[in-house]
């Protein structure tokens, strides 16, 4: 019998080797999977949270209406390098009225097309917002995207639109 203690009793008679042995175990082995437990568990809870709140902010921004005052139709432009420009021309309600991809890298006769059927694209936004706006004079609204190939997709837009005005 060990009198009562958890412990032998040589190990509760030398509280040096005791202190040691306890040390030990908490360095070597305790606090480094407590800290990898709390840490794994904290971080999954942080992606939980973020992925929250980017589901909560995108579900807000697809159910606005494209952003105009007064609401307008909208042309949508994500920028590409290798698939092109991904074009929509989107309603006041924020409805698609027409999708297109417009390839512009390569030769200048290529990017010369493009410019072409951005210009054909930024004739069809202005046919929906004189529709739409009962005769109004509006100017078009561009949304352009920040992704790769942003800066020339703005230069093949403002060609566009100096051809097309």
């Amino acid at each position: 019998s060990t009198g009562g203690y958890i412990l032998p009793k040589s190990l509760v008679q030398r509280p040096d080797l005791l202190k040691d042995a306890i040390h030990d175990a908490w360095t070597r082995l305790l606090r480094r999977r407590g800290t990898t437990r709390l840490w794994s568990e904290k971080c999954q809870e942080g992606q939980d949270r973020a992925c929250q709140v980017f589901g909560d902010n995108l579900r807000r921004a697809l159910l606005a209406p494209p952003y105009s005052i007064p609401p307008r139709p909208v042309l949508a432009l994500d920028p590409g390098f290798a698939a092109g420009i991904k074009c929509a021309i989107l309603d006041v309600d924020g409805g698609v009225q027409k999708l297109d991809t417009v390839k512009f890298v390569g030769n200048e006769q290529r990017k010369q097309a493009g410019v072409e059927q951005l210009e054909k694209l930024l004739r069809q936004t202005q046919k929906v917002v004189q529709q739409q706006q009962l005769g109004q004079q509006l100017s078009v609204t561009i949304a352009l995207g920040n992704g790769h190939g942003s800066q020339e997709c703005r230069e093949l837009i403002q060609q566009a639109s100096t051809n097309a005005n």
